[in-house]
């Protein structure tokens, strides 16, 4: 009698190692939050402006705006650029960008003047 899964080429594949790529998605794993999604280039421009904008109010300091503009520049995720954030007013950016929307956040404001 052979033994059960000699001749069987997936008994003896380790499940987690498949060949040429990553593992499968668990399908049991929680969603990402959306603070641990990578930022893009525009998300890090566009933490930096805000900083910017912060400096000229008088919000930041002239050393305070530089730690945080280094820091945005080697952000890799949300919740890296929103805590630069977490203290100066802000009604654009990755702070309040929602699920559904793709691409970089927009920096430019929807209100109309005149």
């Amino acid at each position: 009698m052979a033994e059960q899964g000699a001749g069987d080429p997936m008994a003896q594949a380790h499940p987690t190692e498949p060949a040429g790529g990553p593992p499968p998605p668990d399908p049991g794993a929680q969603p990402t939050p959306i603070a641990q999604f990578r930022a893009s280039h525009g998300d890090r421009q566009l933490v930096a402006d805000r900083l910017r904008e912060a400096l000229d109010e008088g919000r930041l300091t002239l050393d305070e705006y530089d730690d945080r503009v280094k820091v945005a520049y080697a952000a890799t995720t949300y919740d890296d650029l929103n805590t630069l954030l977490h203290d100066i007013p802000t009604q654009t950016g990755v702070r309040y960008r929602s699920c559904g929307r793709s691409g970089p956040a927009s920096s430019r404001s929807t209100s109309r003047s005149g």
